[in-house]
């Protein structure tokens, strides 16, 4: 973790309205280059919604949000994507009737000028270039340990190995920052222990990670820093250790968790 430099994300005063409906409110941190940050809280406590803001799924009501110096809450998703944010999703959202290999080269899309057909077929203006994004598929597969599954489709996989394709599909458009909605949602002890070890060394590679969980074996073992969020409002952003100590975090959300965990 770097802080001689600027942050590499900045959120000021985010709040997010829907109609009545405050599900971010006054929202503001900083994420530096290199470090893990896990955000947790209770259900409906705003944890998706402020990745949605930040990956540009829809806009704040009220806030700014800048990455790397620049503003990007008003930019549409494709930019904000290709400024070097990734994201997974809780529902993972794969193409079940591509393959492994497919599902990745699908997110090589913003590397060329071509369509989402052409890509796929290797025909018409990514010809030329369907060696490199094919290549560049495999090493994310491989990043994963996913090379060994690229022709397979994804009803093929294990849960844990679903979450690795999603995860592998970020890492080809080669992001500054990774985004996981829940990313050890449905794994056990083991898998989540092997999923923090790539976390791990994808930041030891530069990629800063967020991640909103609940499992608090991988918030706690993995974090640098946790930001607590509640009634959409931040409630506490600590190092793990001080945020177990933390009475308003206590009394928001660790023993619901701790009890059911």
């Amino acid at each position: 973790m770097n802080r001689t430099q600027e942050p590499l994300l900045a959120l000021h005063a985010i709040s997010k309205h829907f109609g009545g409906l405050v599900a971010t409110n006054n929202v503001s941190f900083e994420l530096w280059p290199g470090e893990v940050i896990s955000i947790i809280g209770p259900n409906g406590a705003g944890k998706t919604t402020l990745i949605n803001l930040i990956t540009g799924v829809f806009p704040p009501t009220r806030g700014t949000i800048r990455f790397n110096g620049a503003r990007i809450d008003r930019l549409p998703l494709d930019r904000i994507s290709h400024r070097g944010i990734a994201r997974t999703f809780q529902d993972l959202r794969l193409f079940t009737n591509l393959t492994v290999l497919d599902n990745v080269l699908v997110a090589t899309r913003r590397k060329v000028h071509a369509s989402l057909i052409e890509i796929l077929t290797r025909s018409g203006r990514s010809r030329a270039q369907d060696h490199q994004l094919r290549s560049s598929a495999t090493e994310a597969l491989v990043s994963v340990g996913l090379e060994n599954k690229a022709s397979l489709y994804p009803h093929n996989l294990s849960a844990r190995e679903q979450r690795l394709l999603a995860l592998a599909r970020c890492l080809v458009t080669e992001p500054k920052l990774l985004l996981l909605d829940e990313p050890a949602g449905g794994l056990s002890r083991e898998e989540i222990r092997g999923l923090s070890h790539l976390l791990l060394e994808l930041r030891d590679r530069g990629i800063t990670v967020v991640f909103v969980e609940h499992r608090m074996e991988m918030i706690m073992g993995l974090s640098d820093r946790v930001i607590v969020l509640n009634f959409g409002e931040v409630i506490a952003d600590d190092t793990p250790d001080k945020i177990q100590e933390n009475p308003a975090v206590l009394a928001a959300y660790l023993p619901k968790v701790q009890s059911t965990s």
